[in-house]
């Protein structure tokens, strides 16, 4: 029969525990973020500098903060130099 110490086994234990609560962190963690980065979009209202998120693609939305009509246009992902 295998000998160990009640202290070889706690810490075996609780290595075991951190070990797989970090691995359903880090799997469940991974995958949220790209949803959301598909899911919202940031906006940043020019009158009242509210920043804000939507889940609609329309090209016209409305400042939460001062109501205003703001036309949204398509990020073409284009850096310039």
């Amino acid at each position: 029969m295998i000998e160990i110490n009640l202290a070889s086994l706690i810490g075996i234990l609780f290595f075991t525990l951190v070990l797989l609560v970090f691995s359903v962190w880090i799997f469940y963690n991974y995958n949220e973020e790209k949803d959301l980065e598909e899911l919202y979009h940031i906006h940043q209202c020019p009158y009242c500098t509210h920043i804000f998120k939507t889940a609609s693609k329309k090209s016209i939305q409305t400042c939460p903060n001062c109501n205003s009509l703001l036309t949204i246009e398509k990020n073409t992902n284009n850096a310039e130099t």
